[in-house]
This record gives C-alpha cells, sequence and structure tokens, in this order.
C-alpha cells in the first residue's frame, strides 16, 4: 500500500520556522503530526510519505531538484488580498503537489486537513489515484468539502456520525502519541522544572475555556504558553504568566518538565467527547494531566488512576493544589498514565488501527 499524506501547518509557524532555520527540516521540529504517521506505516510494511502542502520552501525546493519550475508572478499578491486569500491558494500549491502525485504514484491519498484544497481541485486528484481520505477533528466546513473523499477519519464520534448521515463511509480513530519523541527531550533540575502549564489557543472560539482558567489563574500558579491572546481582556491573569507561543519540540518540552498539566476541550467542536492532543502529549511525555471530564473519557484512560478529572473552576483549583504538594500521589499518576499512553495510544498501534480500516473500506 501506498499512502500520500498530506499535511499543512501553522502559516506563522512555518515563517517563524525558516526565519530562524532558512534551509533547515521542519518535519524534524516534530510539530503535530511530525512523520510520525510515515515512519509508523514504513515500519508495518508500506511506502508512506508526509508532503507539506503549503510549506512553499519545501515544495519548491522539491520543484527544483526534480527539475520544474512552478509559481507565477500573481502569487505575490496574494498576501495583500484578504477576500481572495481565502478562496484560492498560490499556484505553486496545485503545480508542487499534482507533480508530486505522479512522481510518487500513491494508491492513497490521505489528507491530514480536507478544506485546505478547493473542492474542484480535490476531485480532480481524486482521478489520479485509488483511494482519497481526509481526517477532521476540527469545526467542520460545508458539505460540499467532503463528497470528493471516499472515507473520512475522525477522532469524534459525533463527526464520525455527522458524515455518516452525508452518506460518506467514516471511521472513528483516536489520537496518539509518538514515543520517539522523548529521544529528543532534556529533563532540567528541579528548580527549573514549571509546576503547573497550560499550552493552547485563547481566541474567541476558546471563551469556554478561558472561562475556566481565567479564575484558577487567580488562585493557582500557572504558566501559559499559546496563541489567540489578542482577545483576552488586558487584565485577564492569563496574560500575567504567558510567554508566547511554542510548538513542536518546545512545547514537549515544556510538557516534559512540568508537574502538571491541564486540558480543557471546546465543547462546541468536542459535543462531551474527550479529543484533545493534550491529553496523549502530556500524558506521553510524564506530566500528570488535569483535564475536564468528558463522556468517553474513561475509553482512554482510567480517571483518577491515570489521568484526574475536573468540572469546575473551583474544583480545578482545589486538584491543582493538592497534587502539587502530594509529590508522591501526582508521580504514581503520571507514571501510571505515562503507562497507558506509551502502550495503548502510541502512533504504531494507531497506524496498524489505520491501515485494517482502509483495508477494509478498499475492499467495499
Amino acid at each position: 500500500m501506498k499512502i500520500l499524506i498530506l499535511d499543512t501547518y501553522y502559516p506563522w509557524f512555518i515563517n517563524d520556522f525558516y526565519h530562524k532555520h532558512p534551509t533547515g527540516d521542519i518535519l524534524k521540529e516534530l510539530f503535530g503530526a511530525s512523520n510520525f504517521y510515515s515512519h509508523n506505516l514504513t515500519r508495518l510494511g508500506h511506502w508512506a510519505k508526509e508532503i507539506i502542502v503549503n510549506d512553499e520552501y519545501r515544495q519548491k525546493k522539491w520543484a527544483k531538484d526534480h527539475g520544474y519550475r512552478i509559481g507565477k508572478p500573481a502569487d505575490k499578491l496574494l498576501p495583500y488580498l484578504p477576500y481572495f486569500r481565502g478562496m484560492f491558494r498560490p499556484s505553486w500549491v496545485y503545480e508542487a503537489l499534482e507533480l508530486q502525485i505522479d512522481h510518487f504514484k500513491p494508491d492513497i491519498l490521505y489528507f491530514q486537513d480536507l478544506s485546505f484544497l478547493p473542492v474542484k481541485f480535490t476531485a480532480h486528484l481524486k482521478s489520479k489515484v485509488k483511494f482519497i481520505v481526509g481526517q477532521i477533528a476540527c469545526p467542520l466546513p460545508p458539505d460540499k468539502y467532503f463528497r470528493p473523499f471516499d472515507l473520512v477519519i475522525s477522532s469524534l464520534p459525533n463527526i464520525v456520525a455527522r458524515i455518516k448521515k452525508l452518506g460518506i463511509p467514516a471511521s472513528y480513530l483516536a489520537l496518539a502519541f509518538e514515543p520517539q519523541v522523548l529521544n529528543s527531550l532534556t529533563k532540567l533540575s528541579s528548580q527549573s522544572q514549571y509546576g503547573v502549564v497550560h499550552i493552547g489557543g485563547y481566541g474567541p472560539i476558546h471563551k469556554e475555556r478561558n472561562d475556566i482558567l481565567e479564575p484558577v489563574a487567580r488562585e493557582a500558579p500557572i504558566d501559559f504558553w499559546g496563541y489567540g491572546t489578542k482577545s483576552l481582556s488586558s487584565d485577564s491573569p492569563i496574560l500575567k504568566s504567558f510567554h508566547g507561543q511554542a510548538w513542536g519540540k518546545d512545547m514537549y518540552q515544556i510538557l516534559y518538565n512540568s508537574k502538571i498539566t491541564i486540558a480543557k476541550h471546546i465543547t462546541s467542536v468536542a459535543d462531551g467527547y474527550a479529543n484533545s492532543l493534550t491529553l496523549f502529549e502530556a500524558t506521553g511525555c510524564g506530566t500528570l494531566l488535569i483535564t475536564d471530564v468528558k463522556k468517553n473519557l474513561p475509553d482512554l484512560f482510567v480517571p483518577d488512576k491515570e489521568v484526574i478529572t475536573y468540572k469546575t473552576s473551583e474544583e480545578l483549583i482545589a486538584k491543582i493544589k493538592y497534587y502539587l504538594t502530594h509529590n508522591s500521589s501526582r508521580s504514581e499518576i503520571a507514571a501510571a498514565g505515562q503507562r497507558r499512553t506509551l502502550s495503548d495510544h502510541n502512533y504504531l498501534k494507531r497506524m496498524s488501527q489505520l491501515v485494517e480500516i482502509l483495508n477494509q473500506n478498499l475492499l467495499r
């Protein structure tokens, strides 16, 4: 089975990376799913490769190395046309991707971001391969974006149900952690470690999360990293201990050197289900995870034995204070959570499950 995995990275992360490392390998930064899919699919005996579709440097370099020139002068105008920027992509995005599909000749295209490309172009790519798969666990785009796909994968059961109602095959696949990440991390001295951390978004869509975290930040010591803070009021307690953005390896390094990590899902997307990637990143790094109660959380972790849960700001404050001062209990639960993630929620196991799902749907 040959699988070409199409991913997108946050533009500001791409720009920041190449500003610091003009000729660097962005996959080594461990952002998002990094190369975790291809690495583990290869271990299972399949051909797989990731393409960062919106990485201009990487895509143009690939084209040049293979004897192609891509892009048009009009591409430079898109940043100055915000209305059209959301409707169209630079020409090099389409040109590079089509050349790569023709070059690698995959059996399956696996879209990590199924609404990045226009629907017509996605439908056009479908003619070049046997099967196309899209993955999603965020606010849903219009229904038309799902139509070209032979299968949709989601880590949210509510989205799986929604896609099936459209008459499109859909399957559940939980998120995961890559154990090899631990080989890239450095344990700091106890004096340099963090007590409680939260890494995530604080924009308008995260208002429910902010309403939980702000009262907690007034009563308990929490260090914050992330994005979207412009929507917070100037006196938000989150801003008083906010340290900027943290992605990929930097994010893992913070989790690895924290005693407690807080998670809070976005109800409008998760609809009562546990789905945050933080569940697996935090436990995989060995920090104690305190997360909001979700109906399927017991399917992933044993509450109060592998992770700690809360329902209100007041309960979260009390549990933070308790576990900061009860080192033995904190360490025991954190270790149990890490064992569970490394054994049951690793990418090798997830890719084995994905291959089974793909085979079942290819035989239909």
